[in-house]
């Protein structure tokens, strides 16, 4: 397994370095990119064999990019991906790479190019000349804008004008119905406001059209390599018209001779993006294709044998009776649900994410409950723990998780968890006397009276209620369970609606391991808004204490009976 490590503005100029002198033109791997979208890709960094790579969750698909072709360390990368039980997923191949791994490696891959992610690029002079017939239509939006703003000013985007910029880009926001659209927007200002804040140590360089005093659009991106250069975000007011044509054009007049490519980046699938970035006819459509590793090629979607070794891993851990480790494994454990890391093919470490409803004062939250932390005794010591739990928050978030809950099997374990983000704000209980003669629908009911409560899923109530009776209803001493926060908005979310006199300002600082929790969140009337944009007077907050905040006043409860 690889020591990964996440991507921080201190990498610029390593990262910088690798793509300088280089062909690659995808705007995945600019530093303007990788930088501002960290928080939601969970980007990390490693040298293998003296090459940059990197890692990162590819919308829930752990990935891997590699800016310089080396078979070596594509077959390290494998295993690395191997040890996590996930099968072997590249993201920004170019055509040339892909041949050379398919010539080193025949048969071993599925290759595919997924349109939507194909950057348009186009030649520097296409853009600045606008000339031809083809592009007489952009020379007609042109002169109609300069027609109704002959006073316009062209300015290059300086940071005190990073302000206007954010409140064009609010204002651009606000016109989105759609909901989903809205929160991928909301996802772009962060990617945008977490670029403006790093603007020099990026090298950034931008583009303002101003009318009368008011902005009406701005632009700005960063190299790619010495002669490609990468246009990361373009906005305007809709009710300039003209006014993206006159920014794209005025932008690339301004840029340094030396780029002789215009990287547009792409259209991720938006008809209107689409039809748009066509219009301007690019001289290269860049593909990025997607390299996966057959099935077939290794045993790493071989569930059944990830059960049975996760299965007698169990027992080398916990000495559970023998029939409890079968009933686990065979009613409760589901491949989807298991967590695992590999050495040398064989499971060492695993736990299970098992899915669980929190019912908070009328509200139904998807949570999970995770169950069996084992490390092989001989592996213990290496950090193999941490790494596993961090997958599996990251997985976790993915899936749409708020939150994640645990009891410590041992007094030591819960100080370890605490460094994981866990906090002791969720009270274990004994179960109702009559719980080995309930049915699950009255267990619900039971549950559903209390403020704050765990919900498990039938199957589970029922091996509990097996093992229960088994046991002759005997219940485990009183021990405090542990919450950690999985995804802070949604968290926050069930915090002003339980509140919605609460004015709070907080910033979230520590969660290196789902990074787009690292933010700044208003709450006020009853919403949630989350931002990258820096406010001294908010109050700052670990992960850990975050969860102790939401639950403070919820008597938070789980029965001891479902551990």
């Amino acid at each position: 397994m690889i020591h990964f490590r996440p991507l921080t503005a201190d990498d610029i100029d390593l990262v910088k370095s690798y793509m300088w002198d280089g062909d690659r033109r995808g705007c995945d791997l600019s530093v303007a990119n990788l930088i501002g979208w960290q928080f939601l890709f969970n980007t990390q960094i490693a040298d293998v064999g003296g090459r940059l790579v990197f890692r990162l969750h590819f919308f829930g698909d752990l990935a891997y990019i590699v800016p310089v072709f080396d078979i070596e360390v594509i077959r390290a990368l494998m295993e690395d991906s191997a040890s996590l039980g996930q099968p072997f997923l590249m993201s920004g191949v170019t055509a040339r790479m892909a041949e050379e791994l398919e010539a080193a490696m025949p048969g071993v891959f599925d290759i595919n190019q997924n349109r939507d992610y194909s950057d348009y690029v186009y030649l520097r002079e296409k853009l600045e000349n606008l000339s031809g017939k083809k592009l007489q239509s952009k020379r007609n939006h042109i002169n109609k804008f300069l027609s109704l703003y002959p006073q316009y000013e062209y300015k290059p985007l300086t940071k005190d004008m990073i302000p206007d910029c954010l409140r064009l880009e609010r204002q651009w926001k606000a016109g989105q119905d759609d909901e989903e659209q809205a929160d991928s927007q909301n996802m772009e200002l962060r990617a945008m406001t977490r670029v403006f804040h790093r603007w020099d140590l990026l090298g950034m360089s931008g583009g303002t059209i101003w009318v009368d005093g008011k902005l009406v659009a701005f632009t700005y991106g960063c190299p790619l390599n010495h002669e490609t250069f990468d246009v990361c975000v373009e906005k305007a007011d809709l009710a300039y018209e003209g006014a993206y044509t006159i920014i794209n054009r005025e932008f690339v007049r301004h840029l340094p001779e030396q780029y002789k490519y215009i990287n547009r980046e792409e259209d991720m699938g938006e008809e209107g993006l689409r039809k748009a970035k066509l219009s301007y006819h690019p001289d290269i459509l860049q593909e990025k294709l997607l390299v996966r590793e057959k099935p077939s090629g290794r045993q790493h979607d071989d569930s059944d044998a990830i059960r049975q070794e996760c299965a007698q891993l169990w027992r080398d851990t916990f000495h559970d009776p023998e029939e409890y480790v079968r009933t686990y494994f065979s009613k409760i454990y589901r491949s989807e649900d298991n967590v695992c890391i590999k050495s040398e093919g064989k499971v060492i470490a695993a736990l299970q994410t098992i899915p669980f409803t929190m019912l908070c004062a009328g509200n139904e939250l998807p949570v999970s409950y995770i169950s069996g932390v084992a490390v092989k005794e001989e592996h213990r010591g290496q950090n193999i723990g941490a790494e596993l739990m961090h997958q599996a928050h990251f997985n976790l978030y993915n899936r749409k998780v708020v939150f994640a809950v645990l009891i410590p099997a041992e007094p030591w374990l819960r100080e370890w968890y605490g460094r994981l983000g866990y906090s002791s704000c969720i009270r274990c209980v004994d179960p109702p006397a009559e719980a080995a003669a309930m049915s699950y629908g009255e267990w619900s009911d039971c549950l559903r009276q209390k403020k704050c409560a765990l919900l498990a899923g039938r199957e589970w109530f029922e091996v509990a209620q097996e093992e229960f009776r088994r046991s002759g209803g005997i219940t485990p001493p009183p021990v405090a369970g542990m919450v950690r926060v999985i995804d802070a908005f949604q968290a926050l979310r069930l915090y002003a609606a339980l509140h919605p006199d609460a004015e709070l300002k907080l910033r979230v600082t520590d969660d290196d391991v789902v990074p787009t929790n690292n933010a700044y969140f208003t709450i006020s009337s009853g919403k949630v808004l989350q931002s990258e944009e820096p406010d001294e007077s908010a109050r700052k907050i670990t992960i850990a204490s975050l969860a102790e905040l939401i639950l403070a006043e919820m008597d938070a409860t789980m029965t001891l009976m479902l551990n």
